[in-house]
């Protein structure tokens, strides 16, 4: 057997902060009903707009179930009704997949999921508790990282469905991921100064302590907000001259592990979620 050295240490506070940081992101998702009513249709894009059907109709998809084939097309549909517990409240799909989807909703087009976004904003575009789905679904001929075998039954071309669902959103919880996802993507880049780096990592590890994970639900919410706001935001001893911009960015690549045919519908995903984002 191959020597492997081990390092024994104990976790830096940064390492605990991400550690706990992928706890937060669980409970950005505040109630949810699954969606158990879908039905699915496997099909090849041979030219723009034309599909080869594996199948002569839908089949049942279920949690569990395994779904889509490299460089493959899928068509989903399926109904639900909301129920009496999600009724008067924001709306939104959660739909957590490798592949990348475009979502109608009784007619409308009301956005797409992909490795990086697995929720859909449905209030504002729905007028109705009854909710027929379309979906229409890519997977790319190879997935983007294929280093981790055991991430494949979920990342990669062939993957396992997680379900759908019908969901609310814990507003204070999402503010507070946006919060971390940036300063912890700072302390991360040697782009930025070494000190303040340093200052970033021993003051998102404060304001993580401030959040009990053992409580049901979790508490410390608004304290960690109000330390990064007080402590970290508030703070003038890194203060730069200028102006930061922001400005959205959307790109896509004419062929990459997908062909030419293909980027017409990865497209209209693409300018989908834009208009969709533009509209909140």
């Amino acid at each position: 057997m191959a020597h492997i050295k081990v390092t024994r240490r104990s976790m830096r506070p940064e390492e605990w902060t991400a550690l706990r940081f992928g706890w937060l992101k669980r409970y950005v998702i505040k109630d949810k009903y699954e969606i158990k009513s879908l039905l699915i249709r496997d099909a090849r894009q041979i030219s723009e707009m034309e599909y080869e059907y594996y199948s002569e109709d839908y089949r049942p998809l279920n949690k569990g179930d395994m779904y889509f084939t490299p460089d493959g097309t899928a068509f989903i549909k399926g109904d639900v009704t909301v129920p009496e517990s999600l009724k008067g409240k924001e709306l939104w799909l959660y739909l957590k997949t490798a592949a990348e989807i475009i979502v109608k909703v009784n007619g409308k087009y009301v956005g797409g999921v992909d490795p990086n976004r697995d929720r859909i904003l449905l209030t504002g575009y729905i007028d109705s508790d009854e909710l027929h789905f379309e979906m229409q679904g890519y997977n790319r001929s190879k997935p983007d990282d294929e280093r981790n075998p055991e991430s494949l039954s979920v990342r990669g071309c062939r993957q396992v469905f997680e379900g759908a669902y019908l969901c609310t959103v814990n507003h204070a919880v999402l503010d507070l991921v946006y919060d971390f996802e940036v300063l912890l993507d700072i302390a991360g880049s040697e782009l930025f100064n070494e000190d303040y780096r340093a200052f970033l990592n021993r003051e998102l590890n404060n304001a993580m302590n401030c959040i009990d994970f053992d409580c049901e639900p979790i508490t410390g919410i608004d304290e960690a907000k109000s330390y990064i706001e007080n402590v970290i935001y508030s703070n003038t001893d890194y203060k730069g001259n200028g102006d930061v911009a922001l400005v959205a960015h959307s790109h896509l690549d004419l062929a990459y592990y997908w062909r030419r045919s293909h980027t017409v519908q990865k497209n209209l995903r693409t300018v989908l979620l834009q208009l969709r984002l533009m509209d909140r």
